[in-house]
Parts: structure tokens; C-alpha cells; sequence
């Protein structure tokens, strides 16, 4: 690839490009967000419901009692009213239903109770379509509760119906006032007004017989069999939908404050074009099932090692240099696989671990820590043959047959014992010497495992032994600065670079090799 394509001025267009590609902001990266932050999103949800239920266990029981009023606009005393007054009406009932009067009055039926202790335990709502008015009682002990309701209830119907009788009862004194005057005073018609008046105290007497008569008690409060608050099954269900929502928020904010690739094809774009030659699926993660997961990532290795093989002709004895920007993002796993798959094919591969400070190939291919890598540098800066250091360490990786022979061609040197100095030992000239010879040995690949890119100069010393690099990037870690700066850093280091190899991005299971291997 021609390095021109490396520009530094990359950045500054990666905008634009993205604009012109793919949007900034798609429903694929919110839920990749979500993705990587599954944790995190789990964690939050069972913690949180785990409080919400264990606080509605220990929490006191309330339990909540509700009397209904109910109100018939038509009696003889209001006279008939219409819709707009009848909701007024019962509205300006519901406000007087707590006030301190029919409180105080209430709370002589309720033993230990005041007016303003009974404040915070009734509570009135209006039905409108039903004319009816709930006087809702709450108490820690459920009798209580319905006590409470009842009492409220029945102190309010008392209350309205003496405040009516009341009014009628000054409506009769002002009457009988009036025809006391007009039996005095000689006005000539004043003995049919005085005919008029005593008709309507004959009505209010009526009246006063039937005064609160609207309002009579629909259905008293009973005794509830269960608490009203607090409820641990349907406090934890909505908990769980609360906190995963708050959960996700969390995540998606989380992700924008620490911006990562949405997709190959930007990492590809600010890798400097470089091709994508696999992408690798995560096992952990996709709505792919894990069967299917798992021999979409073998197709993705066998893939992988066409282009490997396309790229780089076995008889070329090159060596390739398998590294990241960052730490923990696949490589040692990319570099045991793709080994593993030259060697099924007939090649016969080598598999360095020159990783120095946290080496994991030697997990992954299942043979010992050391000696290794660092022990055959130090045995040829002592003077001893190449080809003798390169017995002492190589592992053969492959399983055997029933005779004890290696079913296919690959070998292993692990990393052996972390020196004081592994950019110095990795940088000598004993180094140097033994990767000129694995590569030039009897090997057709040499993989090599390295170190992170960023941040050490390990990997700066080995690419003076490759002859190929490439690039591992996992999509719900790595940044868009990282990619740029690895770039740079490999565009100083004048490699090659063969391509990119994409972890964790969207893989198609294809059904034909899926059926195949049924």
C-alpha cells in the first residue's frame, strides 16, 4: 500500500467522510452502545432492584380503606342542576370533605386520633361520571384503616347536612320576619305576599326535614385483606424497567463521552484505507445463536488465512507481525487461530509470543511459559548457534495422532521469563540476529504476537524484524485517536502494512457452511 494514502490530514476529513458515508448517529451504534455496556446495564438493573425489593420487605405496611359518597344533584332542596354545576358542585365537596371541621368531628370516632392526626391519613378523590366521592383512609393496621374511612365519611354527611339545615333554618327566621312587617305595615297586597311567603316556609320546612339528602353513603369502607403499600412484586417489575431505562441512558451517555468506532468501514477509512481482511465475530455478544457464532468465527479465520495466503506466497518466508493499538484487544487469540488455520491448510507456520510483559499466546496454544523467546535471545548473545536456541524453545502446538506424530505442521515459542528491559533485549543485535533465522528457517509463516502499539517501544523493535503487519482493532474498545495513532506510528516505522483484521463487528451467519458442518 502506497503511504501516501497515510496522510496526517486525515483527521481533519474524517468529518466530512463520515458525513458523506454513514450517519453519525444510527440505531446500529446506539445498540452497540447498549452492546458494550450489557454490564454495566446488568449490574445497575440488579442492584437497584435489589434495594427496591429488600426496602419493600422491611418497609412498614400501609393499608388504605375507601368509603364512597355518593351525590344526586336532583333533590328537592338544590333543585335540578346541570352538568357544569353538578361538576363544581362536587368538586367544592371533595375540598370540604378534609377540611379541619368534619377532621375534628371524624376523629371522636376514631380512638387516639386528632383532626391533625387524621390529616395525613384521609385522602378524597371525585368520580365524575358516577356522581360519587372516594374517601380514602390509610393506617398501618388495617381495621384502622376502614375505621378511619368510615368515620371521615360519616362525619362529612353530618356536617353537610347540618350545615343545610342551617341555612334553611335562618331562611325561615327572615321569612317570619318579613311577614311580621307586612302584617303591620297596611299594605294593601300585603296579605297575598304574606300567602306567598308562608308557601315557601312550608317548602323550607320540608327542606329541612331532607336536608343532606344529595349526599348518603354509597358503600362503607371494608377491612382490605392486603397492604397498599408497599407492594415488593410490583415495586421490583417496575424497577427492573426503570433502571434498565436509566441503565441505558447511562451507556449511551458513557459512549459519547468516550467516543469509539461505529463500524469496519470507519476503521478501515482512518486506518488510511487499509483493507478489511476478517472480520471476527464475538462469541459473547450477537443475536446469532452460539452455534452459529462459533462457525461464523471459524469461517472468519479461514477467511483470514486465504488473504494471509493471497498476500504473502508460502514460499517467501516473510514474517508477520500481529499486533493492536491497545491492550486486550485480540491479537494473541487472532495470531494462535490464524496459525493454527495455515497449519490445517499444509503450511508450516511458527508462532512467536513476543509479547514480553503480559503474554497469553501460550494459553491459547496450550504449552509452557518458558523457556522461550527471551531465553534463546540470551543464549545466541552468549555465542551459541541459532539453530540450537531455536530447538531449546520451539513447542510443537499441534495435537497428535495415535502414534504420537503432530497432525499438522505448527510450533510455538512461548515468551519465557520477562527480562528488566524488553525493548532492549527485543531492540539487540542477538535479537536481530534470531528473527533473521526463524524467518529464513525451514517455516513458510512466522506470526509473531506483539505487544500493544501505543505507549511501549517493544513493538517499535520488532517491526524492524517483519516484514508485514497487521493491524487488530476491537470495535467496543478501541477510539478513533487510537487508530489514528497507530496510523502514524506504523506510517513512521515504514512496515508494510497487509490489513486490518475487525473484532467484534456484525457477522452474517451464512446458512450454506452453517448446514454444512450439521
Amino acid at each position: 500500500m502506497n503511504d501516501d494514502n497515510w496522510a496526517t490530514d486525515e483527521p481533519i476529513r474524517r468529518s466530512s467522510s463520515r458525513e458523506r458515508d454513514e450517519p453519525s448517529a444510527d440505531v446500529g451504534g446506539y445498540m452497540a452502545a447498549i452492546g458494550r455496556s450489557r454490564r454495566l446495564i446488568a449490574l445497575i438493573v440488579a442492584i437497584g432492584t435489589l434495594v427496591v425489593l429488600i426496602l419493600s420487605l422491611i418497609l412498614p405496611k400501609t393499608y388504605e380503606a375507601t368509603a364512597k359518597i355518593s351525590f344526586d344533584p336532583g333533590t328537592i332542596a338544590l333543585g335540578t342542576q346541570d352538568a357544569v354545576s353538578t361538576q363544581r358542585e362536587l368538586a367544592t365537596l371533595n375540598t370540604l370533605l378534609t377540611s379541619s371541621q368534619v377532621l375534628d368531628a371524624a376523629a371522636k370516632d376514631v380512638p387516639g386520633e386528632t383532626g391533625d392526626s387524621l390529616d395525613g391519613s384521609v385522602s378524597s378523590s371525585v368520580n365524575p361520571d358516577a356522581n360519587i366521592i372516594n374517601v380514602m383512609g390509610s393506617d398501618r393496621n388495617a381495621g384502622k384503616a376502614a375505621r378511619i374511612a368510615n368515620a371521615v365519611a360519616t362525619a362529612f354527611l353530618n356536617v353537610q347536612a347540618g350545615q343545610e339545615r342551617e341555612r334553611l333554618q335562618r331562611a325561615q327566621i327572615d321569612l317570619q320576619a318579613q311577614i311580621d312587617r307586612l302584617q303591620t305595615s297596611g299594605t294593601p297586597d300585603a296579605s297575598a305576599q304574606i300567602t306567598a311567603i308562608q308557601n315557601r316556609l312550608s317548602q323550607i320546612a320540608v327542606d329541612i326535614q331532607v336536608a343532606g339528602s344529595e349526599l348518603q353513603t354509597a358503600q362503607p369502607a371494608d377491612v382490605p385483606s392486603a397492604p397498599s403499600s408497599p407492594r415488593p412484586v410490583r415495586n421490583t417489575i417496575l424497577s427492573v424497567f426503570g433502571f434498565f431505562f436509566i441503565g441505558v441512558l447511562i451507556a449511551l451517555g458513557r459512549d459519547q463521552l468516550r467516543p469509539r468506532l461505529r463500524s469496519g468501514r470507519e476503521f478501515s477509512r482512518l486506518a488510511g484505507g487499509l483493507p478489511i481482511l476478517a472480520t471476527i465475530p464475538d462469541r459473547n455478544r450477537g443475536l446469532l445463536s452460539a452455534r452459529r457464532n462459533s462457525v461464523a468465527e471459524h469461517e472468519a479465520y479461514q477467511t483470514l488465512r486465504a488473504a494471509v495466503r493471497a498476500a504473502i506466497p508460502a514460499d517467501s518466508h516473510e514474517a508477520i507481525l500481529v499486533t493492536s493499538a491497545l491492550h486486550a484487544e485480540g491479537k494473541s487469540t487472532v495470531t494462535a487461530r490464524l496459525g493454527r488455520a495455515l497449519a490445517q491448510a499444509g503450511h508450516r507456520t511458527l508462532l512467536v509470543s513476543a509479547d514480553l510483559r503480559a503474554p497469553s499466546l501460550h494459553l491459547s496454544c496450550n504449552v509452557p511459559l518458558k523457556p522461550g523467546l527471551t531465553e534463546a535471545i540470551r543464549a545466541v548473545d552468549k555465542g551459541e548457534a541459532r539453530r540450537q536456541a531455536l530447538a531449546a524453545v520451539v513447542k510443537h502446538a499441534a495435537p497428535k495422532d495415535s502414534k504420537g506424530a503432530p497432525l499438522y505442521p505448527l510450533d510455538v515459542i512461548p515468551s519465557g521469563e520477562m527480562p528488566d528491559d524488553p525493548s532492549k533485549l527485543l531492540s539487540s543485535q542477538a535479537a536481530e540476529s534470531f528473527f533473521g533465522y526463524i524467518t529464513t528457517a525451514h517455516y513458510e509463516y512466522v506470526l509473531i504476537d506483539s505487544p500493544p502499539l501505543l505507549g511501549l517501544a517493544d513493538t517499535q523493535a520488532l517491526a524492524e524484524h517483519v516484514d508485514e503487519v497487521l493491524l487488530v482493532g476491537r470495535l467496543d474498545r478501541i477510539g478513533a485517536d487510537n487508530v489514528i495513532d497507530a496510523r502514524d506510528l506504523l506510517a513512521r516505522l515504514g512496515v508494510h502494512r497487509m490489513g486490518l483484521v475487525l473484532i467484534g463487528g456484525q457477522v452474517e451467519a451464512s446458512s450454506y457452511h452453517y448446514y454444512a458442518r450439521r
